[in-house]
């Protein structure tokens, strides 16, 4: 959905968008799915002008630290996750790539939505340099009032559905959304050309 989002955009024809998406992965569990080696693959292999991560639905979980378990948000979970942010920020500026992080949106449950904030503060604190930054995403999912909403007002104004039925994955209308606002920051930041 992202891929054709964004190459319906008009961004010029010299923008070529690549897409790796891998459905109930994360960086909780490189055991399960490793993404700064698959992301050294994809540097290597695609040789990319610009980055975009988004991960973090599936990382609200307890991993192995050590050989010791370590339950989610707790200083030994919090330092091993920075690190694999870290991994990928270090990676990508290797390749000599820019980064964008986007942010985790809000979502429905009270309990999921604390813990993608925390996840948030994590990339936020994690992504600072000058060839890299972190694009909130919280509020362009929220009303005006800070709250949860499955429709939210279209460019026309009228109500459009930007949240699947789980209250967290993306309708093609949020998709959309998150497209138009993603590109208008890397124009502004002349990481992407404008429009004609």
């Amino acid at each position: 959905e992202f891929r054709t989002e964004i190459e319906g955009l008009d961004v010029g024809s010299a923008v070529t968008v690549d897409v790796d998406a891998r459905p109930v992965t994360g960086l909780s569990r490189p055991d399960y799915f490793d993404w700064p080696a698959r992301l050294r693959a994809d540097l290597a292999g695609f040789r990319p002008d610009l980055v975009v991560v988004m991960v973090g639905g599936n990382d609200d979980q307890p991993f192995m630290v050590s050989g010791r378990p370590a339950s989610f948000a707790s200083p030994t979970w919090d330092a091993a996750y920075r690190a694999r942010v870290a991994a990928i920020v270090s990676e990508t500026a290797a390749a000599g790539s820019r980064l964008v992080w986007v942010g985790m949106p809000i979502c429905a449950s009270s309990s999921f939505s604390a813990a993608m904030a925390h996840l948030d503060a994590l990339y936020r604190a994690g992504v600072s340099s000058g060839a890299s930054y972190y694009l909130d995403t919280w509020s362009l999912f929220a009303t005006p009032s800070g709250a949860y909403s499955s429709y939210l007002p279209g460019p026309g104004g009228q109500p459009e559905l930007v949240r699947q039925p789980d209250g967290i994955h993306l309708t093609v209308d949020g998709v959309s959304r998150l497209a138009g606002v993603l590109t208008a920051s890397l124009q502004a930041r002349g990481w992407l050309p404008a429009h004609p």
